[in-house]
């Protein structure tokens, strides 16, 4: 049986395949599916449709040409369709093109500005995972191996990660459930992280991730503070972390110690503490009021101006830069507004998680200029950067 299919597919390139290798077939079957999905909720499919091709064919291409098929029609070479009926066809598949085009909000991938939003929002790209996207942008190609990461990690104070897969899981559920998009499926029939983030490839060395380059550009974009969770929450303007204004009280604690006591803090702000006499339990907490203490002294009682520093990265051609929230703490309540909330959207109830992620955009062909010259000569560089509150 011979015979010509009509179809509507996810667009395939040969750089796809450099990009995801073996895994481009995954990539192409997930994306297919979440359109044919949007399709179905919205009406658009017609009962004579096909939601599978079989070209006959068991090589590669034929596979990425199947799997990428969202609909399809098939016409019997014995029983071709008049001039008039494959006009109609073509017409409404044209007609399903051009309601994608215009009503399909992406659910496989993530633009810059939705990975600016992410990766400005640390509930959502935790310290960690931030730190070493931000290691793989400073790479060749912006793509390494796991253990590549980990002697960058290493020289930040990190030993001994064997792993980053529960750290990458963790982030992309994250980002999948606050940007709304859909699973990753790969062949086994488990969602598969990973893709959310990077594309990847088998080496002989071990699996290479590389950064998407909307992410890749996003990074360039986002200034962020690189700090471990457990030191970034309840900060003293005088030290970079209490640990290190203990050290400089002359009072020694494990760092792993401290760590876990800010974490349970942060999670919950009622903690017991257990252990001998004299270990230093009370101590410690006498010390970490002080310094909250000492850090809320610091703060002026009339706020001027803001200043920080931001990346130069691509600036010029972003036209500003997303600012780091804790930087404008003492002038907008940010922790009374980022809370759940129940929300209505057109008139239907959900719970809701408000977040401020605040961005300042610039005005000005001088500094566009000056941004640009400074982007050649090092995107990496940071600038000061002062809110004048005139």
């Amino acid at each position: 049986m011979t015979g010509v299919y009509l179809s509507l597919r996810v667009y395939f390139y040969q750089g796809l395949h450099h990009k995801y290798g073996k895994y481009l077939s995954t990539y192409i079957k997930n994306k297919s599916w979440h359109i044919r999905d949007f399709l179905a909720e919205s009406n658009k499919i017609r009962d004579d449709l096909l939601i599978e091709i079989d070209l006959g064919d068991e090589g590669q291409l034929a596979k990425v040409h199947s799997l990428g098929t969202i609909v399809a029609k098939y016409y019997d070479a014995s029983n071709l369709p008049s001039t008039e009926d494959l006009v109609r066809d073509i017409n409404y598949f044209l007609d399903i093109y051009n309601f994608i085009l215009e009503n399909y909000n992406e659910k496989t991938d993530i633009s810059v500005d939705e990975w600016i939003e992410v990766l400005s929002n640390k509930d959502i790209i935790d310290s960690k995972m931030y730190s070493i996207l931000q290691i793989m942008n400073t790479f060749e190609n912006k793509s390494a191996l796991s253990s590549q990461i980990a002697e960058k990690r290493k020289e930040l104070g990190f030993d001994d990660e064997k792993s980053y897969n529960p750290t990458i899981v963790h982030n992309s559920r994250r980002v999948k459930e606050y940007l709304n998009k859909k699973a990753i499926i790969g062949e086994d029939g488990k969602e598969i992280f990973w893709m959310r983030f990077f594309y990847g490839k088998d080496k002989k060395d071990g699996f290479e991730f590389k950064l998407k380059k909307e992410l890749i550009e996003a990074l360039e974009t986002v200034d962020r503070d690189i700090t471990e969770e457990g030191e970034d929450c309840m900060k003293n303007e005088n030290y970079d972390s209490f640990y290190d204004y203990l050290v400089e009280k002359e009072y020694l604690f494990d760092k792993e110690t401290i760590e876990n006591y800010l974490l349970s803090l942060k999670v919950k702000p009622f903690a017991i503490l257990t252990g001998n006499s004299g270990t230093g339990k009370t101590k410690l907490s006498q010390l970490f009021a002080q310094y909250l203490n000492d850090s809320e002294q610091t703060i002026e009682n009339e706020i001027n101006s803001i200043s920080t520093k931001v990346l130069v990265g691509r600036s010029f051609k972003s036209g500003g830069w997303a600012l780091n929230k804790n930087d404008l703490r003492d002038l907008i309540p940010i922790d009374e507004f980022e809370n759940n909330y129940s929300i209505l959207v057109d008139g239907f109830p959900a719970k809701g998680n408000l977040q401020v992620n605040p961005r300042l955009f610039y005005k000005g062909d001088e500094l566009k200029q000056h941004l640009k010259e400074l982007a050649e000569e090092d995107e990496r560089q940071k600038v000061p950067l002062e809110i004048l509150l005139d």
